[in-house]
């Protein structure tokens, strides 16, 4: 098996002895906000996705990363990309703060408390081709990270690297 495949197999398990880590795992449900894949509305299918998944990601390292993305790649994260199967539809939900800022509308955005502490938002409508615009993706990101108990998923996410060091590098999130 996969380093991906064993580590999402590590978090279902451990998400099965820990409140916290099934919360985390819940969260593995993107559907219908910021970006996610079209049709993963459960956990059951979402978590379905992820091992099916599992053996298309390919590890890139941190250097590949932050050529991406300056600065994004963190210590002791692995990061693993895969191209999305063409039967399915994923949304890039974020726009980087560098785009809004050079459209103009670096006034609406705000932000707020979500569940990993301050995150950027926006008020946004999917597909309108602005920069403010939720824009299809074929691209999967899994980040995984050491635990007490062996590797886990820490997230992933269709879509564009974001959050390096530059601050017009960040993500906004765009949301209805």
């Amino acid at each position: 098996m996969s380093d991906v495949f064993n580590a999402i197999a590590n978090t279902i398990s451990l998400s099965r002895e820990s409140d916290d880590m099934a919360k985390h795992v819940s969260g593995f449900v993107r559907s219908d906000r910021g970006s996610y894949v079209e049709g993963l509305e459960t956990l059951g299918k979402t978590v379905s996705f992820l091992y099916d998944m599992s053996a298309k990601f390919e590890e890139v390292t941190h250097e590949e990363v932050n050529a991406e993305c300056p600065g994004a790649a963190r210590m002791p994260a692995r990061y693993f990309r895969a191209s999305l199967p063409s039967d399915f539809t994923a949304w890039e939900g974020v726009a980087l703060i560098a785009d809004i800022a050079e459209a103009g509308r670096l006034d609406e955005v705000r932000v707020r408390m979500g569940p990993h502490g301050p995150e950027f938002y926006v008020q946004a409508e999917i597909n309108t081709g602005s920069c403010i615009s939720a824009k299809k993706t074929d691209v999967v990101w899994i980040i995984l990270g050491p635990s007490d108990d062996g590797e886990v998923v820490w997230t992933w996410y269709p879509g564009r690297m974001t959050a390096g060091n530059a601050l017009d590098n960040h993500a906004v999130k765009l949301v209805s």
